[in-house]
């Protein structure tokens, strides 16, 4: 009896001390696996913002951080763009008479997310994902950005997650979330839309197999004839094509993350810019409208200069700043669509029959690039920002489109 008096709070103590003596937050009673997603009331979770980016999981579950966890506010303060590191912490217990398997996903959005796991009587288990982490260095499931955790009928564990967010967009109603999928469900989710995903890769290669080979081809006229509208549709042609080339990032590139992260909008940008000087030497705006061609060669340069600027100067900014250059890149791109399309109405009136056969192979094309810009995107980027009811509507009505018909008809629009 005396030992079992000695043993008990040594046996206690252990179990608590990476909990932290104090201040815990309540624990979250997992009851049924029905719902797909749960989401915690901020009672259940308690948040640390790391303003040093230097705290460890050593370090959050000392005493003296411990007391410093508290409950979040930011549904009513707001998210401090400043700040790049957060740790969360929660308890949850299965309380059914069956296994829990649950996932804990890439929400909020951060390009790295860490859980340090504790159970009773066993060792600290260390799970790290997201997007910046090379996918032979991810834990759990790869593709999905997801850790799943099980939990055995009646036991408790006891969840700290480490989020680090490289920059964060400025909105209006912005704030941290908690909360897990069951696994059961996350996976016939990816099973429910594994056709769709699938035909989506398949399509995108097949476009940027059609573009590549157009590519050559412009390549080879521009050599022979030494023609700059052949060079510069060629240069369209492949960065264009390296837009559509998802499979350069699923398997050639996955292992360099953040080489995504810079590409992608290069080449977007790159491929608006040759797109604008293949159309005036196309045209030949520099003998017709000379004072227009000479505004359109300047405006090819603005969406480059603000990517750039985006990609570099984005982290450093905070507050209300923050996501403003991604915005004005944006729209500034959206915006060169347009005077595209009214450059092409310009000569909707001449009687050359090449320059009518090349209106109607460009238009449809460049309609849809201006619909992507000029609404779904700058709409979708201000309904987030300025949480505005009406373009959110819009948005999303106009996203659903987009999903469903936008890369079929940019596609054959392309081929």
């Amino acid at each position: 009896m005396k030992l079992l008096r000695l043993l008990l709070p040594v046996f206690f103590l252990s179990f608590t001390h990476a909990f932290g003596q104090d201040n815990l937050p309540a624990v979250f009673e997992i009851m049924n696996d029905t719902a797909d997603h749960h989401e915690l009331d901020h009672s259940y979770w308690q948040v640390l913002e790391d303003r040093s980016g230097k705290l460890t999981i050593n370090d959050v579950t000392e005493a003296s951080h411990s007391a410093l966890f508290h409950t979040d506010s930011s549904q009513i303060k707001g998210v401090d763009n400043s700040l790049h590191n957060y740790w969360f912490r929660v308890r949850l217990k299965n309380v059914m008479q069956a296994e829990a398997g649950i996932s804990f996903s890439n929400e909020p959005y951060s390009e790295q997310f860490d859980l340090y796991i504790f159970r009773q009587g066993k060792n600290v288990q260390h799970r790290v994902s997201g997007v910046f982490i090379p996918y032979n260095k991810r834990d759990g499931f790869k593709d999905l950005e997801a850790i799943p955790v099980v939990l055995q009928p009646g036991e408790e564990v006891f969840i700290y997650k480490h989020m680090y967010k490289a920059t964060q967009a400025y909105h209006t109603k912005d704030h941290l979330l908690l909360g897990f999928t069951f696994t059961d469900k996350l996976m016939l989710d990816v099973y429910n839309h594994e056709d769709e995903n699938t035909l989506y890769v398949i399509l995108h290669s097949f476009t940027f197999s059609v573009l590549l080979l157009a590519c050559l081809f412009n390549f080879f006229f521009f050599y022979i004839n030494r023609e700059k509208v052949y060079l510069y549709f060629a240069s369209f042609l492949l960065f264009e094509g390296l837009v559509f080339f998802e499979l350069l990032f699923l398997f050639f590139l996955r292992d360099y993350p953040k080489a995504r992260a810079y590409m992608y909008p290069l080449e977007r940008f790159a491929a608006l810019f040759f797109l604008v000087h293949f159309i005036r030497y196309l045209l030949h705006t520099y003998r017709y409208f000379p004072k227009w061609d000479k505004a359109l060669s300047l405006l090819s340069y603005l969406p480059a200069i603000f990517t750039l600027a985006a990609l570099f100067i984005e982290p450093l900014l905070s507050g209300k700043w923050s996501g403003v250059l991604w915005m004005i890149t944006t729209i500034v791109s959206a915006l060169l669509l347009i005077v595209l399309l009214i450059t092409l109405l310009f000569f909707k009136k001449e009687n050359n029959r090449d320059i009518r056969i090349m209106l109607v192979a460009i238009l449809p094309a460049l309609c849809v690039w201006t619909l992507n810009f000029g609404f779904v995107y700058v709409i979708g980027i201000l309904s987030d920002r300025y949480n505005d009811l009406l373009s959110a509507g819009l948005s999303t009505i106009l996203s659903k489109w987009k999903e469903q018909l936008d890369t079929p008809i940019e596609t054959i629009c392309l081929c």
